[in-house]
């Protein structure tokens, strides 16, 4: 339904459906103009030394703020050097690459439809901005196996939590558990939300408060919106102190939080804000707690490698990723087109990497420095997992191939 005539319509409604049809109008104007906005595109030539095989790389990166600081700081050491070069439409970023043949990598903030619709899509990966996903409750014995230790640092630090909704407490939680704590550990990266912004979000959640002896150390919102699952949102850590980490705070927000909702008679809880990266330590720790992904946000990394130089490869190989093909969302593991991979290899990546919730794993391999591939013994692919040699049309379709 056109967005007007719905509004129309809920303006005969009562009140609650007035507000929800002028946010939803509110918000599919805003999502027009930021996609007419970003068909352009301001690249930066950025140079420095590839943080694992310190060896020398050069991109053209077209991310924003806090984005490009969190892949750039993936890719290089401490003290990269970058300048702006020019804006690009999407579709003339093939060719801004080619003209700077020092340059094997491009990277730009990108919606799915743009990169389908601008940027010849075979060549390019699609990573999400943000993924999201569920955890069902009460948890599985599996989960609870994984979480043992955790729970057992909980108790040990005798940490408790209450339910709270009062103003002080939130003023408390914003200014000295959430803006210290996301400031500290996310540095350049980190996406602080205003008070004015919080204390909106505020109407609408509980406040978990995490609790030792008789101080709050931490706390956590979680979010109540219609008949969607409740949400976590906005971790805090008192003064950003990591000795309350290690002390199981951040654990207990999540132990407690499902343990209060599931009493509550909710079966289900969405987690989330989870950059796509596979190493990354937030998701890994929303996974190690029951998380499974059920959706992502439509706007992304657009990433076309245009030469595979060592640095490039180690790159790859050092950062998997979550990505999308054929609307569905896949795990990406880069090996070395050189290296067997054996039963256990196969294991081990797939333990590692197929997020509960993935489609599966794409394992690429990379052909040597020298642009051979050779091809060694490859052991039977577990369900779930594909195989496929590289350079290739890397949205192009898929299917189980074996090099």
């Amino acid at each position: 339904m056109h967005p007007f005539r719905a509004l129309g319509r809920a303006l005969l409604a009562p009140p609650r459906r007035v507000v929800a049809a002028v946010n939803e109008l509110g918000s599919q104007l805003y999502e027009r103009l930021e996609w007419l906005y970003h068909l352009r595109v301001r690249l930066w030539l950025v140079e420095g030394i590839e943080r694992h095989s310190r060896l020398p790389l050069s991109v053209l990166c077209g991310l924003p703020g806090q984005m490009r600081n969190y892949v750039l700081g993936l890719m290089f050491e401490d003290g990269y050097r970058r300048r702006p070069i020019g804006w690009y439409w999407l579709w003339e970023l093939p060719r801004a690459i080619a003209a700077r043949p020092e340059c094997s990598m491009i990277l730009t903030r990108t919606s799915e439809s743009q990169l389908k619709r601008f940027m010849r899509a075979g060549r390019w990966i699609h990573i999400p901005e943000w993924v999201f996903g569920e955890v069902d409750l009460p948890l599985d014995a599996r989960t609870l196996r994984r979480v043992n230790g955790d729970i057992r640092r909980i108790r040990k630090h005798q940490l408790s939590y209450e339910i709270t909704r009062d103003r002080r407490s939130f003023d408390d939680f914003y200014y000295n558990m959430y803006v210290p704590y996301i400031s500290k550990t996310f540095g350049n990266t980190a996406y602080v939300y205003s008070y004015r912004h919080q204390k909106r979000l505020f109407h609408f959640c509980d406040l978990i408060l995490i609790k030792q002896e008789d101080r709050v150390i931490a706390g956590q919102f979680i979010w109540y919106d219609g008949d969607d699952p409740p949400f976590l949102e906005s971790v805090g850590i008192r003064d950003g102190d990591r000795q309350h980490v290690q002390n199981g705070a951040a654990c207990a927000l999540y132990h407690f939080a499902y343990q209060y909702l599931h009493e509550q008679g909710y079966r289900t809880v969405t987690v989330g804000w989870s950059k796509p990266f596979l190493n990354d330590g937030v998701l890994q720790f929303k996974r190690k707690w029951g998380e499974v992904i059920t959706y992502h946000r439509f706007w992304g990394t657009g990433l076309m490698v245009a030469s595979l130089t060592p640095a490039t490869k180690s790159f790859l190989c050092n950062n998997p990723f979550i990505f999308k093909r054929d609307d569905l969302l896949y795990a990406a593991v880069f090996v070395d087109a050189d290296k067997p991979l054996t039963a256990d290899d196969l294991q081990e990546i797939e333990k590692d990497y197929l997020h509960a919730g993935l489609s599966g794993l794409t394992i690429y391999r990379l052909p040597s420095d020298d642009g051979s591939a050779s091809n060694p013994a490859v052991a039977e692919l577990p369900e779930h997992v594909e195989l496929r040699a590289w350079p290739q049309e890397t949205n192009a379709g898929s299917g189980r191939t074996q090099g």
